[in-house]
């Protein structure tokens, strides 16, 4: 579980921004997960739960805001949505993209006091 190790780096980050800020608690963590990342946001939600146990950020919430998936058709250059890496091209049918949005990963905002 990936996930876990991903939360667990959220907190590490979120901590060292709240003190950079000489602030003692974290309230809300705001996150932005691409719908290609490979995250699980259940598993990434119970695992932060765990990792921020005793910590600046127990009490903390994580708002995520899921990026849709984007391509860009290397055959007619048309940008399409997708749900997942290996989608044709709903124009011309190729299977040669580049994925343009929706891989992210990032820390938006950290919210303490």
């Amino acid at each position: 579980m990936h996930e876990l190790s991903i939360a667990t780096h959220i907190l590490e980050l979120a901590e060292e921004e709240a003190r950079k800020a000489g602030c003692t608690q974290i309230l809300d963590i705001e996150l932005e997960i691409g719908a290609l990342a490979g995250v699980q946001q259940d598993a990434l939600l119970f695992g932060f739960e765990a990792v921020s146990k005793n910590s600046m950020a127990e009490q903390a919430t994580l708002t995520i805001t899921t990026t849709p998936g984007l391509a860009k058709c290397s055959g007619c250059n048309v940008s399409f949505p997708v749900q997942s890496f290996f989608e044709p091209c709903p124009h011309c049918a190729t299977l040669l993209h580049t994925i343009e949005q929706g891989e992210e990963l990032r820390m938006v905002a950290v919210h303490a006091g």
